[in-house]
């Protein structure tokens, strides 16, 4: 069987906002649903439930922290949490904000195409690297 894709450090890691003991929070470079993120398990592990009460614990700061930081730039209406670990068998969680009408980022608008519906992982939106970086810095700066 092959390494865990996720396991792997790589070229998703210029994409880190925070890492702490046990968890790593990066700035999903799909902004389709803009401030997208995911939290990854340091460790390998597949179940949510497997965690032990330090790494709740973190992730659960981790979360916190995130998702105030995103409330604090784009002020979404809601977020989804979604661990599925279908295509990647590690544990990580994905934080998706929700909009019900669209945001602007440094003249770029964002509309929240399936603001209606479960969000789609598949829907993309292309964004220059500079867009991304800036989007990047502005949630670490305060997470």
């Amino acid at each position: 069987m092959d390494e865990c894709k996720l396991c792997q450090e790589g070229d998703f890691e210029k994409y880190l906002i925070s890492e702490d003991q046990y968890w790593k929070v990066y700035l999903n470079p799909n902004q389709a649903y803009l401030g997208r993120g995911l939290i990854k398990l340091k460790r390998h592990s597949e179940d949510l439930f497997d965690i032990d009460s330090n790494e709740q614990q973190e992730l659960f700061d981790f979360g916190t922290r995130y998702r105030n930081a995103v409330n604090e730039l784009f002020t979404p209406d809601m977020f989804n949490y979604v661990s599925a670990g279908n295509r990647m068998p590690h544990l990580h969680i994905h934080i998706v904000p929700r909009y019900s009408s669209e945001r602007e980022f440094h003249g770029i608008t964002f509309n929240d195409n399936k603001w209606t519906d479960t969000y789609d992982p598949s829907e993309k939106m292309d964004l220059s690297e500079d867009i991304i970086k800036n989007i990047l810095e502005s949630i670490k700066s305060r997470f």
